[in-house]
């Protein structure tokens, strides 16, 4: 008997919505992405040294900008995705965080292999005492910071993931349904509990006792025979 796989989590970040969750990543990303933009753009352009990455390199702002720019789509495709329930979009930004990882990774990669923290921090006056603890430090932190910048990274794409598979299982109705079920319960036909969310004149006026508090045409007229008799002439 075959097992039906769910999405490999069910929620984000202690109790929030994988919708929730994968708008707050592409918000974000679209945050950075923007920051990025207009950091290059002041350093490049107009030569102004703003922003934490004044002091980079020409190579390493074009970088920046380049993939600024490409990860603004697949950002917006993400946070649209879950607005219009649609989980080709989402799919598409999981893909494309999945290469940014891949990315990442290289990167850090020959980052290590190739530059030595301990060659460009500044060591000042413990230089010559405590040269090599100070410098035993400096890599341990940074080894545990891109340990820990690379796992939020992997659990951003694993709510992503989980996010476009539950949008895929469930499709595009499923708030619908949820939204109609109160309206199905029991308690839903009778009056006072009848439940109408898009429907304001239930609590636009108090509900009426039974029989109400009003006579029938006023008072003036209340027939209960049938057929009725003719209207009575006046003046005769």
């Amino acid at each position: 008997m075959a097992v039906r796989k769910g999405p490999p989590l069910n929620a984000f970040c202690c109790g929030c919505s994988l919708s929730f969750g994968t708008a707050f990543i592409a918000a974000l990303n679209i945050i950075q992405a923007v920051v990025f933009i207009a950091t290059s753009v002041l350093n490049l352009l107009f030569r102004s040294r703003a922003g934490f990455l004044s002091q980079t390199e020409l190579a390493i702002h074009i970088l920046n900008a380049f993939f600024a720019l490409g990860s603004l789509p697949f950002a917006v495709l993400g946070f649209g995705g879950v607005l219009w329930r649609q989980s080709g979009f989402v799919m598409l930004y999981f893909w494309f965080l999945l290469l940014a990882l891949v990315i990442d990774l290289l990167y850090l990669g020959f980052g290590f292999a190739v530059f030595d923290p301990c060659q460009t921090m500044n060591l000042g006056i413990g230089a010559k005492t405590g040269a090599a603890s100070q410098c035993g430090f400096a890599r341990g932190s940074m080894i545990i910071l891109l340990l820990v910048a690379t796992a939020l990274q992997m659990y951003a794409i694993a709510v992503v993931y989980s996010c476009a598979q539950e949008l895929k299982n469930a499709g595009i109705g499923f708030p619908e349904l949820l939204s109609k079920r109160p309206r199905k319960d029991p308690a839903g036909d009778v009056p006072g509990d009848a439940k109408y969310p898009s429907y304001g004149a239930s609590y636009s006026a108090q509900m009426p006792k039974v029989g109400g508090s009003s006579r029938i045409f006023g008072g003036s007229i209340h027939e209960v025979r049938y057929p009725p008799p003719p209207p009575k002439k006046e003046g005769f």
